[in-house]
């Protein structure tokens, strides 16, 4: 499987890992991606933009990720912490998601990799994350690729929709 851009004609396959990664989440008793985001559109303006990766087994998208240049609005005001490199380049990784069908395939982890190469070979000198206090999976994932957490953000200008904060350089 190699890191390549979503196609528009994908829409409909990611969107269906989508509904897998928030049966997933309510499962675990993570209320993230329960308010219907992502939605279509927001994924639409990624594959219009070149910004959402997919990894593609027998031709299907099987696991999605929207890697976008920062900054990002919601990393400027961290509580609980501080970026170790505030005035870093960075890019994001945002909307990681596995469909049900590869669980356990270690895809999540060789995925999150190639997005990591990705990113750091566009030219950034620091990649930013986060994920919701209750995702123990994906704080597992991140900080197993040696990303620091940094502090709290909210999200979507939203002071009750906190996220731990990660980075990792270059």
């Amino acid at each position: 499987m190699q890191l390549s851009q979503a196609r528009i004609d994908e829409l409909d396959d990611v969107m269906e890992i989508v509904h897998d990664a928030q049966q997933l989440l309510a499962a675990d008793g993570v209320n993230q991606w329960q308010d219907g985001y992502p939605n279509t559109q927001i994924l639409r303006n990624d594959i219009e933009h070149d910004h959402l990766f997919v990894y593609r087994l027998d031709g299907k998208p099987v696991a999605m990720a929207a890697i976008l240049p920062g900054p990002d609005p919601d990393y400027a005001n961290i509580t609980n912490g501080t970026w170790d490199y505030p005035h870093a380049n960075y890019t994001v990784i945002h909307r990681v998601a596995v469909a049900k069908s590869v669980r356990g395939k270690h895809i999540a982890g060789l995925f999150y990799d190639a997005c990591i190469d990705y990113a750091f070979a566009q030219g950034c000198s620091e990649i930013r994350v986060d994920t919701h206090p209750d995702n123990m999976r994906m704080q597992a994932l991140i900080t197993s690729r040696g990303f620091i957490r940094q502090g709290l953000i909210s999200v979507r200008g939203d002071s009750s929709n906190i996220r731990i904060a990660y980075a990792v350089r270059h």
